[in-house]
């Protein structure tokens, strides 16, 4: 009995010493919550921890929760998608407390924006390059891009026709069916002239150019209201004044006989 004792007590101080090593050797792990900013990139990012992808997002904001050996930070990596493929976005990162917050480190890149009136028309794809955006039936859609630098990116798709590239940069109005004409505006919102310290702008709406029927227009400058009211005022001004661009449509003159 007392031999039978002692084998029993000592295979379980074995069995002990055996687990407090494998709990001693075992990896360990910490939860790491990270976020990354992707502004002013705008197009897909493909997000890769210590290695690995953890997933492509198209959000402005990503956030993940990975696991990573005790007492080491995650290795955070990005790519995007431009037109011309996938590249290396470089990243400026800070952490505190198993929390790591990314943002792009890109200095504003040229963008090209294309306005497409799709209006009457049903719902179509429209690509350049390797970015891809779907527009919906009988709307106006808007598609924003960091502009083509590949030789290879000289045009777009749209409904499965190319598109010949007037501009990479830019904004571009496509009229699919090239029947309709647009006016180009400038609309400045001011405060009072009384609470101006800056020389007096007088607020106003501007025509600075009219487009006559034609497939595609080459904008002279952004658009902030596209084939929409513009409104008479802004209520809260951050600035002394601001400065809004607006697309409409317009009647065709006749030519004269």
């Amino acid at each position: 009995m007392g031999r039978t004792r002692l084998i029993l007590v000592g295979t379980g101080i074995v069995l002990v010493a055996g687990l407090v090593i494998y709990d001693l050797a075992r990896p360990r792990f910490d939860s790491w919550h990270i976020t990354l900013h992707r502004h002013p990139f705008s197009g897909p990012v493909r997000l890769v921890v210590d290695g690995k992808e953890v997933g492509t997002h198209d959000r402005p904001t990503i956030s993940v929760s990975v696991e990573t050996p005790s007492g080491k930070s995650p290795q955070v990596e990005a790519s995007g998608l431009f037109p011309c493929g996938w590249r290396k976005l470089p990243l400026r990162t800070s952490d505190v407390q198993q929390s790591l917050t990314a943002e792009v480190d890109l200095r504003p890149l040229p963008g090209l924006r294309i306005l497409v009136d799709n209006r009457g028309r049903p719902a179509g794809e429209l690509r350049v390059g390797r970015r891809v955006t779907q527009l919906a039936a009988n709307a106006p859609g808007s598609f924003g891009t960091e502009a083509p630098d590949c030789a290879e990116v000289d045009a777009f798709v749209f409904d499965g026709k190319s598109w010949q590239l007037q501009s990479r940069s830019g904004t571009i109005l496509i009229d699919p069916a090239g029947t309709r004409c647009y006016k180009f505006g400038t609309t400045i919102y001011g405060r009072d002239a009384s609470t101006l310290v800056q020389p007096y702008i007088p607020p106003g709406t501007r025509v600075s150019k009219t487009f006559s029927p034609a497939p595609m227009h080459v904008l002279p400058g952004g658009v902030d209201y596209f084939l929409e009211e513009v409104p008479s005022e802004i209520r809260s001004l951050p600035r002394q004044y601001e400065v809004r661009h607006w697309v409409v449509e317009q009647p065709c003159e006749r030519p004269a006989r």
